[in-house]
């Protein structure tokens, strides 16, 4: 079963790509959308294989409830973009295979909701591989681990409130002044976010700097930068896919994404995963809300 299962998702992805370059049908249209979960699938079947459990796994019919968070998590900041105007879209939404069924409503949704659904996922996925490959333990023979000093402060998250206040900030100021404020949207979620996961129970980013742990914070640093890597080198593949007109650095480019823009990855990969953290401990308060509930 665990090889069929990577089978099967290795010999999708490996299609995904044979099609794109064959310039066949819609995945040359859609093809960042086909690309990415099999991408997704691929990672989680590797690691379904070797470990006996993936987040898929995990979760079961729960990982629709991830879909969805992520499609609500990057609607937000397709939201915020509409003030800032850092990207937009661009190639034509319909595919001859496809026909007038593209401009369809439903349709659009159906693609959006792919789109943005496998963002979660696909940091997710990524970060638990990098782990699941003792990527710490295996690059401790750089050193980077004594730079754990520089970051054991024990005011990290702490007071929440001080910290929630300042991430509210980093929210409003770049929707009034987005030529320069606007990369502190990157920011925000983690400091309105991740104060309060750990008095829930979570596994607060905080938390880790404050004893000196640092592994987690590289192993998502990277984590973004790959993912990155990722995403716009098979967006710029993609017969439909996002361009970007981001102030002052927006002259050099690899792919699509100017190249100072990549610094925006590492932090992003955060940011999903203290939102993802934040959901469970969300979820974990519903379920002792009803625990409770049924002992009244």
């Amino acid at each position: 079963m665990r090889k069929w299962y990577f089978g099967a998702a290795l010999f999708c992805f490996l299609l995904v790509n044979f099609l794109m370059l064959a310039r066949v049908g819609p995945v040359t249209t859609y093809f960042f959308i086909f690309i990415w979960w099999s991408y997704v699938l691929t990672v989680d079947s590797l690691l379904f294989w070797r470990r006996g459990n993936s987040l898929i796994s995990g979760l079961k019919a729960k990982f629709l409830l991830l879909i969805i968070s992520s499609y609500f998590f990057w609607e937000f900041f397709e939201l915020v973009n509409s003030q800032l105007a850092n990207w937009g879209y661009a190639g034509s939404p319909v595919d001859p295979a496809v026909g007038a069924f593209a401009y369809s409503p439903s349709w659009k949704f159906a693609f959006k909701f792919l789109a943005f659904g496998s963002v979660l996922p696909g940091v997710l996925e990524t970060h638990d591989l990098l782990k699941h490959f003792c990527l710490g333990k295996r690059l401790s023979f750089l050193g980077w681990e004594k730079t754990a000093r520089f970051f054991k402060w024990p005011r990290w998250g702490r007071p929440q409130h001080v910290w929630r206040i300042v991430g509210l900030a980093m929210l409003i100021i770049p929707l009034c002044w987005p030529k320069y404020f606007f990369w502190m949207i990157w920011l925000a979620v983690i400091l309105l976010l991740d104060p309060g996961i750990e008095a829930n129970g979570g596994h607060s980013l905080f938390s880790e700097l404050r004893r000196g742990n640092i592994r987690n914070l590289y192993r998502l640093l990277l984590t973004g930068l790959v993912c990155g890597l990722l995403w716009e080198g098979w967006n710029y593949w993609s017969g439909l896919k996002w361009v970007y007109d981001v102030p002052f650095v927006g002259d050099v480019k690899l792919f699509e994404m100017p190249l100072v823009g990549y610094l925006g990855f590492p932090v992003f990969a955060i940011e999903c995963y203290i939102f993802w953290e934040w959901l469970c401990c969300q979820g974990r308060k519903v379920l002792s809300l009803r625990s409770m509930l049924r002992g009244v």
